[in-house]
């Protein structure tokens, strides 16, 4: 595809655990778990740019990212490459507030990346297309585990008071171990991810990969896993231990109880002896 034949299009970015065997483009990503960035195609990028003179868009799903793409040079109109930069600024809130922006440059293109909001500048999308949705998924699951993080620390420290300073029972025995079962699946997501930014080779071509790394950069990714790591081994080692010990104390009530009743056993089978001596 030539630089002359290139026109502005615009996507809305929706990520699938597997195919909806829809018409959309697909693209699959393997790290840190299979998932399918799905890009709807919308008719022209003025239905992002200027939606309110233009019919509402009807999509059957929500979308997770807006993607423009504006050809470099003269093949895309001034006042749209104005529209773009306006529009990758505003807040998403619709307050009229302004929001950062981060600017990549490579091979003489661009991507500008918002929350939610993608630009890209240059002579092909589909490679920006791809480093684009690879980051946009690490990060929506990387933000959504640093917001269960932040809840969990309250609800850990509840579990913790409650643990310590109560007979805890078969019920939150059972809490403490879906925790544990969870903190554990959020270690290994965070070990997957940490191998994605480590072998940063496994994405192709090297367009999507200096993007993907590019970004990851900028918005200090690695350092955010480690922190969340930290976070996550706390909250595993405190119910993995609970987990422990409820089971141990479990385990030592039934030991008892069979002892109590093999001592019972014994105490008839003597108190039936002492019986048939005197009767």
């Amino acid at each position: 595809m030539t630089v002359t034949s290139l026109k502005p299009r615009a996507w809305l970015l929706t990520f699938r655990p597997e195919s909806s065997q829809s018409a959309n483009e697909e693209i699959r990503l393997d790290l840190p778990e299979p998932v399918l960035a799905l890009f709807e195609e919308l008719p022209d990028p003025d239905y992002l740019l200027d939606a309110r003179t233009l019919a509402p868009i009807t999509t059957s799903r929500s979308h997770d990212c807006e993607i423009i793409f504006l050809p470099a040079g003269s093949a895309t109109p001034f006042p749209m490459q104005k529209a773009a930069e306006g529009w990758i600024s505003e807040d998403a809130s619709g307050t009229g507030a302004r929001q950062s922006v981060i600017e990549i440059a490579f091979q003489g293109a661009r991507v500008l990346r918002a929350v939610r909001k993608i630009v890209i500048v240059g002579d092909q999308d589909w490679p920006a297309r791809k480093g684009i949705a690879q980051f946009e998924w690490i990060y929506k699951q990387l933000c959504r585990l640093e917001e269960g993080i932040v809840s969990q620390w309250q609800t850990s420290e509840e579990d913790a008071t409650f643990f310590y300073l109560s007979r805890a029972g078969h019920s939150f025995q059972r809490r403490v171990g879906v925790s544990a079962a969870r903190a554990s699946a959020a270690r290994y997501w965070l070990i997957r991810a940490e191998t994605l930014l480590d072998r940063s080779d496994l994405i192709t071509p090297p367009a999507a990969r200096r993007i993907f790394l590019e970004m990851c950069l900028r918005t200090e990714i690695a350092a955010r896993i480690k922190a969340a790591e930290k976070a996550v081994d706390a909250i595993h080692l405190f119910y993995e231990q609970a987990f422990m010990r409820l089971s141990e104390r479990r385990e030592a009530r039934r030991s008892l109880s069979i002892e109590i009743c093999i001592l019972l056993a014994i105490l008839t089978e003597v108190a039936l002896y002492i019986w048939e001596l005197w009767f």
